[in-house]
């Protein structure tokens, strides 16, 4: 998005660009009366990705006082799960082979930002300001009976968050305030109710996950 290109007088218009992405995903079995199977995978997946190049004003022969500001946020929950807190019943999940429950989200925020690129006086209200909110939940409810060669429950998180925001390129003033910040509220949970009993002849793994150094500025 590129604001003004040329501006005689005083450019004081904004350009903002504004995103934001609620989502959840749900894969669920509720409270079974028995599963059998060679293979189980119970699994919820969600992908998003937001890149923004934003450019206020580029040639202002008196001044560029326009505010170039990007915010972008995403939140929900992703979950994959077998039974409930209930427990009513309690027959037998059999798989021959594997059981999988897996979450996974994969958040990837990205935004550049420049002001003012030339005016007498330039650069006021450059912003980019990114937030991720998002969850991944894998659980084995109440009392849920599960027996499997391999048992897998695993909970990935994976936010990237890079903001980069320039002020004004040239100008004999330049005032105002240049922001870039990235914000990160993610979590990651793997639960499991209380009386579940899992008995894996080979692999047992719970394992929730947020890799480090995935919030730059």
């Amino acid at each position: 998005i590129v604001g003004a290109s040329v501006a005689g007088g005083l450019a004081v218009q904004g350009t903002v660009a504004t995103w934001k992405d609620h989502t959840d995903v749900h894969a669920l079995i509720g409270d079974t009366n028995g599963i059998s199977a060679k293979k189980l995978a119970v699994q919820a997946e969600n992908d998003r990705t937001y890149d923004a190049t934003l450019v206020g004003a580029s040639v202002a022969l008196v001044g560029a006082v326009n505010g170039a500001v990007v915010t972008g946020s995403a939140s929900g929950i992703t979950e994959a799960g077998i039974g409930d807190e209930t427990g009513t019943y309690d027959k037998d999940i059999l798989v021959t082979e594997d059981a999988q429950v897996l979450s996974s989200a994969k958040t990837n925020l990205k935004a550049h930002v420049t002001g003012a690129a030339k005016g007498t006086y330039a650069g006021t209200g450059t912003g980019a300001v990114l937030t991720s909110d998002v969850d991944t939940k894998s659980f084995i409810g109440k009392g849920e009976k599960i027996s499997a060669k391999n048992i897998n429950v695993t909970a990935n998180n994976t936010p990237t968050l890079k903001a980069m925001a320039n002020a004004a390129g040239v100008g004999l003033a330049g005032v105002g305030i240049t922001v870039a910040q990235t914000k990160a509220l993610d979590d990651s949970r793997v639960l499991i109710g209380s009386g579940t009993s899992l008995t894996a002849a080979k692999t047992l793994e719970l394992s929730a996950r947020i890799p480090d150094s995935q919030y730059r500025e």
